[in-house]
């Protein structure tokens, strides 16, 4: 039987552990409620299944499938896109995704920058009523006074 010693910590070793962690160059896992980037690996009428950097695999299944904008609807294999993350793990151990949430979040994200410019924005009206009129921008529906 071999004996195996343990080799002394240089300090080369030591400086680059140091390094990576003043640099926080270690991985974070995403936490309920954070918008992934991922690559799809399968998409189905059902489910999609997206790649997520390497370190974990995700699916958007269900309702979960409708956004609120219609990038998603033509979403290839190899595609890069962004999604909500609504369960750290699924019966199968992979993230359980949103296009729906992501979706609303990029509406709102566009709505306010375009209040944040001052911007004039066009709209479309969907129904009048006594007290004013429902709108749509693109996605998400409004009501105008």
């Amino acid at each position: 039987m071999k004996a195996i010693l343990a080799q002394p910590i240089t300090k080369s070793a030591a400086s680059d552990f140091q390094r990576l962690l003043e640099d926080k160059q270690f991985l974070t896992l995403p936490k309920v409620g954070d918008i992934v980037k991922g690559r799809a690996l399968s998409v189905s009428k059902t489910e999609v299944h997206l790649d997520i950097g390497g370190y974990a695999s995700g699916v958007v299944r269900g309702r979960e499938l409708y956004n609120e904008s219609a990038e998603y609807g033509d979403l290839k294999i190899g595609d890069e896109t962004e999604a909500t993350v609504i369960e750290l793990e699924n019966e199968l151990g992979e993230l359980e995704l949103s296009f729906r949430f992501a979706g609303q979040r990029k509406s709102w994200d566009n709505i306010n920058t375009l209040k944040d410019d001052s911007s004039m924005v066009e709209v479309e009206v969907v129904e009048a009523n006594k007290g004013g009129l429902l709108v749509r921008m693109g996605h998400v529906v409004g009501f105008c006074i």
